[in-house]
């Protein structure tokens, strides 16, 4: 958090930039610090990060805001309520006029919060975010995708057989994940595996229950 300053030839270059290209999936122009400009931050933090522009009206025309000694760190403590974050924040001077910069990285911690509401980044708006992107918010975060969670309402039972059998076969057919008939199925002595053993191997069945891959498989053969 810095407070007025001059700019830099490449910066100021930055700044221009921004203004003449307009709002974007990663530039968003406020006139304050107002409901939507938090939002905007918890927005970018949840996508790919991004530039606000406090001062600049939505067409890109530069307003200006009036900054006491106490404006940003008081900004800045409104943001960290907000959203739990701490930005780099800082006032620039831009043709006579000064522009805060709010600059937010993407978060390493998603989803970030915004007073309770957790929203996304799509082009120029922010979007609040359904429970199936709060979903695979989570699910990346542990490293999982959506067909790897557990399915508690299915069991074993609700597989079919015969289905299975052809899995199997199929497994077998493109090498890549070796999965032995179940034990004296088509004349193999007793040597295959059986359907549990199958499927815990290849990642369909964790701690007992079924994942959400394996309730698909009656969809994909």
């Amino acid at each position: 958090m810095t407070s007025d300053s001059a700019m830099s030839e490449d910066r100021r270059a930055w700044l221009d930039r921004l203004l003449a290209e307009g709002e974007s999936e990663t530039v968003e122009f406020k006139e304050s610090l107002d409901r939507e400009a938090l939002e905007t931050v918890a927005a970018f933090a949840n996508t790919r990060g991004g530039t606000v522009l406090v001062g600049v009206h939505d067409d890109g025309t530069v307003r200006g805001i009036t900054t006491g000694k106490e404006t940003l760190r008081e900004w800045a403590n409104h943001i960290a309520q907000a959203t739990h974050l701490h930005p780099r924040i800082e006032a620039l001077s831009y043709e006579d006029k000064t522009i805060a910069v709010i600059e937010v990285p993407e978060s390493p911690l998603k989803p970030v919060p915004c007073r309770g509401r957790y929203f996304k980044r799509v082009a120029k708006s922010n979007r609040q975010m359904t429970d199936d992107d709060l979903t695979r918010v989570v699910l990346d975060r542990v490293g999982m995708t959506w067909d790897q969670v557990v399915e508690p309402r299915a069991t074993q039972s609700d597989l079919d057989p015969e289905q299975l059998r052809r899995f199997r076969k199929l497994c077998n057919l493109k090498g890549r994940r070796p999965a032995p008939l179940a034990p004296n199925v088509g004349g193999n002595g007793g040597q295959g595996e059986e359907d549990t053993t199958v499927l815990e191997k290849l990642g369909l069945l964790r701690d007992g229950q079924l994942t959400r891959a394996a309730v698909l498989l009656p969809h994909l053969l």
